[in-house]
């Protein structure tokens, strides 16, 4: 088995600038000194710091941002229109919001911290 994400050189090649993206979306959260190539990517998720609320904000935005550069991809490929890493980031980080308002008005006590986090952002 290759130790690499095929899809991330196909994204690539297509000339979506994935890096940016995530770059962009973890600068929102404050977070400046993530890494950006898949491996080590996945090696740091696997080993970020306790603290409960925000290791599960980076994962989902980690796959908010996987999610939303898949679509552009399909946006490129099938209606030839192109964003902006900053606009398939903001839709990223918007996503992730939307996610923590459904938990808590699903009466989920995790919805309510991370909204607390968000809104504190």
């Amino acid at each position: 088995m290759l130790n690499r994400n095929p899809t991330m050189d196909r994204l690539l090649s297509w000339g979506l600038d994935v890096e940016e993206v995530w770059r962009k979306c973890l600068v929102r959260l404050g977070v400046s000194n993530a890494p950006t190539t898949w491996q080590s990517v996945i090696d740091w998720l696997c080993s970020l710091p306790f603290d409960r609320i925000l290791k599960l904000v980076i994962l989902q935005i980690w796959q908010t941002c996987l999610y939303e550069i898949w679509k552009e991809r399909n946006a490129r490929f099938h209606l030839g229109t192109t964003a902006p890493p900053i606009k398939i980031s903001e839709v990223a980080t918007r996503t992730a919001r939307f996610k923590a308002t459904a938990l808590k008005n699903s009466g989920k006590i995790l919805g309510n911290e991370l909204l607390a986090f968000w809104s504190g952002i």
